[in-house]
């Protein structure tokens, strides 16, 4: 597999390299009883910055998939989508 695509900045490398296990004949397992803990605080970014990163990385995967116009076609959504968690989130403060 050749580990995570760098190309992929905070989310959506899980998803690809899911996708890339499945094209080479692996599977993908999921266990939900799995726990993580995180030793240190969350990312201090703005949250607009963490949703732009998180766009750009959904953008990626259908591009690179060659899923080019699902790309174009779900970019407004995705857009819009995000747009209105952020500004759902600032009302509910």
């Amino acid at each position: 597999l050749g580990g995570f695509d760098e190309g992929y900045f905070l989310h959506i490398e899980d998803i690809d390299i899911c996708r890339r296990v499945r094209r080479m004949g692996g599977t993908v397992r999921f266990a939900p009883d799995a726990r993580v803990l995180h030793h240190t605080s969350t990312s201090d970014a703005p949250a607009w910055t963490v949703e732009r990163h998180k766009l750009r990385g959904f953008l990626r995967y259908f591009w690179t998939d060659g899923s080019k116009a699902a790309a174009l076609l779900l970019a407004p959504l995705l857009v819009g989508a995000i747009a209105g968690r952020q500004l759902w989130r600032s009302v509910r403060r």
